[in-house]
């Protein structure tokens, strides 16, 4: 299941239409116990692309799976979470992150 979060305040349908969005997601690979942290503009076509290319990391433990997504506002702002995940300090809140996304067995 993936768990969505947004710290975007609710909008007009009308502002909503022509707003860009940001996404930090965090893939799981499904042959093993790897994860991928990254940001994007375009989910969907991120994930695609993890799953399809052979000669990156990704490449090498595909496929993967989408388990957890947060929508920004902004470009920096999805940077400055990724980065913020990838830390030390952020270590603690991923593994709660996918032990919510009921793979606790990894905690």
């Amino acid at each position: 299941m993936v768990r969505m979060r947004s710290p975007v305040q609710s909008r007009s349908w009308a502002g909503l239409i022509d707003e860009v969005r940001f996404w930090v997601y965090i893939l799981k690979s499904k042959i093993v116990d790897r994860y991928y942290i990254g940001s994007t503009q375009d989910a969907e076509k991120r994930l695609n692309e993890h799953n399809t290319r052979k000669r990156t990391w990704t490449g090498r433990f595909r496929p993967w799976e989408l388990i957890h997504a947060e929508e920004f506002p902004t470009r920096s702002d999805a940077i400055k979470r990724e980065k913020e995940l990838k830390s030390k300090t952020g270590i603690k809140e991923k593994l709660m992150i996918i032990k919510r996304a009921g793979l606790a067995e990894h905690s």
